[in-house]
């Protein structure tokens, strides 16, 4: 039986990438742990319920006596330990089964066992619930980003400074970029031609969305003449050909000895245009797909000057845009504060679990009861007592029947 048959009958399959696996080796009737044991996800545990086949990227821990420890309890503490001082390998990642036979665990007594059981299972549902209501934040401040955009481009967001100031909406005026800037496309990157010193230069990768990361710049061979027509201004806005075309910022950092790759278009406006402006009429664009109109390409899509040159927005007076532009930097200010709190409280929340589990098998987490009988006096009377079947061994008849038999002493 294929896997894909397994996963149409419903049994699920555990490997490399938890519950989807490539090929099955043996399978399991009762619940137990499974470890990925290879791949990306290596460490990663799971806890089975009901028949799961596992193929050769997990491992599982096979015969747990529950006399001695209780299943969650063993997952738990595995959890709390981890295994990234067992995982072997960089390119393919691994664990080895003699590595996991040497993993010591602190065992408690059966009582003490159940507590610990009980209290995680209450305490880390809480913080899994805190974690998906926070999951919520980002996707609620990215969708007010876009909204904030589509009413400012609109004209809604300034309709009460227009009443207050005598304009009208009916006086925004659509231009066309060719119109009111002059657009360059930067400098083709061929090591074989190039000629002139070493500068640095612009990369799609360096321009996100409203900001600039210069962290990763790279050189190539410039010529004097070149270097002054690819220079870099105040209020330039850098615009990416391709990678994800349309994606722009606004040079504000001062005088600067970058220049720019051909992937990167540089516009110059006019003195009647904000930078700011151009740059959010193109994001609220992008937001509604409108922007992909100007793009050329099935697979790889790229913004050429030709059809970056014809593109098309609303423009209202200069002093309109910089009244737009003051209250869209207020409100995504605002929603930045928020966005800071967010990444802060997630990061406490991710560690939560983790404090909560190393508290646990410190003996913190739940009241010891000194009169319950230690897991280590536990565990020496049990290796003592035979379990069920104990003693006995499988084999077939001559007709080829299961049968148990006695094991020679």
């Amino acid at each position: 039986m294929s896997t894909k048959d397994l996963i149409e009958k419903g049994y699920p399959v555990y490997g490399a990438n938890g519950r989807i696996g490539f090929y099955h080796n043996f399978n399991h009737e009762k619940p137990t742990i499974l470890i990925t044991c290879r791949g990306a996800t290596c460490g990663t545990l799971n806890i089975t319920e009901g028949r799961v086949w596992v193929n050769g990227n997990a491992m599982a821990l096979d015969h747990i006596d529950e006399r001695i420890v209780i299943l969650k309890y063993a997952y738990f503490a595995l959890r709390n330990r981890g295994f990234s001082d067992v995982i072997t390998g960089s390119a393919q990642p691994q664990i080895t089964r003699e590595s996991l036979r040497k993993i010591e665990l602190p065992l408690a007594p059966l009582n003490e066992q159940n507590r610990i059981v009980a209290k995680l299972e209450n305490l880390l549902a809480k913080v899994e619930s805190c974690q998906k209501r926070l999951e919520k934040i980002p996707i609620i401040l990215r969708r007010f980003r876009q909204s904030v955009l589509a009413v400012a481009c609109s004209g809604r967001l300034t309709t009460d400074w227009r009443k207050n100031n005598g304009f009208e909406h009916k006086e925004w005026q659509k231009v066309i970029l060719r119109q009111i800037a002059d657009l360059r496309l930067g400098k083709m990157l061929d090591r074989s031609k190039n000629q002139g010193s070493p500068a640095r230069y612009l990369r799609n990768i360096n321009v996100r969305w409203f900001k600039l990361d210069l962290s990763n710049l790279a050189l190539m061979q410039v010529t004097e003449d070149e270097k002054e027509e690819l220079e870099i201004k105040n209020g330039d806005v850098l615009i990416c050909e391709g990678g994800e075309p349309g994606r722009c910022a606004v040079w504000n950092l001062g005088p600067t000895d970058l220049v720019f790759q051909k992937a990167i278009h540089r516009v110059r406006l006019n003195k009647e245009m904000i930078s700011d402006w151009l740059v959010y009429n193109l994001k609220n664009d992008a937001n509604t797909g409108r922007l992909d109109e100007h793009f050329t390409g099935s697979t790889i899509k790229h913004l050429t000057g030709q059809s970056l040159a014809k593109y098309e927005f609303l423009a209202p007076s200069l002093k309109e845009q910089q009244e737009i532009v003051r209250r869209i930097s207020e409100l995504f200010v605002l929603a930045d504060k928020i966005e800071a709190r967010y990444l802060k409280i997630k990061t406490q929340i991710d560690n939560l679990t983790q404090s909560i589990l190393t508290k646990a098998f410190r003996g913190e987490l739940v009241p010891q009861n000194s009169s319950e009988e230690p897991a280590k006096k536990l565990f020496e009377q049990i290796r003592v007592i035979p379990k069920e079947n104990e003693g006995r061994r499988e084999t077939k008849d001559k007709k080829g029947k299961s049968i148990s038999v006695k094991r020679a002493r």
